[in-house]
């Protein structure tokens, strides 16, 4: 991950942090087919409070927006021609699973100034928040009719289209150029 944040006032400034998903570091069962490809991207406002007496610790809050879209190519059974649950023919083929996230967020956390230029700094946030995921099935075969409907749940076990909530924490190591 690698992002960017604009400081247009001392109190108010603003993040974007974009991030390239080329793999999965949690290994799913029937994940045969390969990994995932996709892009997510994390954005907030942030008000940043009064540093501290020695200056070196800056504190803030921010409403932080998330957007996730991803893509997994699934291997299934297929049955076509199929009348009354009887198929005239089967077929193992590769279809796209795409997955979008769309979620939001308040978190609070503080910036520590890490060498005597205040140009490296470690930031420390959580924060609570709520998100939305949806599925969709993509190069399905023309007239193939999955065996067993894919499942759509998270770790939490809801299912997709529910708020599912979220509460996270992060360690960020930043390098201020200007």
């Amino acid at each position: 991950m690698i992002g960017a944040r604009y400081q247009w006032h001392k109190n108010f400034s603003a993040t974007l942090d974009p991030t390239f998903i080329f793999f999965n570091p949690y290994h799913e069962p029937m994940d045969d087919a390969s990994n995932p490809l996709g892009i997510k991207i994390r954005a907030d406002i942030r008000y940043q409070f009064k540093k501290s007496s020695s200056g070196s610790i800056a504190y803030f809050v921010a409403p932080e927006f998330h957007y996730k879209y991803r893509t997994k190519d699934r291997q299934a059974t297929f049955g076509f021609n199929c009348v009354g649950g009887n198929c005239a023919y089967f077929m193992e083929a590769i279809y796209s699973e795409v997955k979008t996230e769309i979620g939001a967020s308040l978190k609070t956390g503080f910036d520590v100034a890490m060498s005597n230029n205040e140009r490296l700094a470690l930031e420390v946030y959580g924060g609570l928040g709520l998100k939305i995921f949806r599925y969709k099935e993509e190069s399905v075969p023309p007239g193939g009719n999955f065996l067993s409907e894919p499942s759509h749940q998270d770790f939490f076990g809801t299912s997709e289209g529910a708020a599912t909530p979220i509460l996270f924490g992060s360690l960020k190591l930043s390098y201020r150029l200007w």
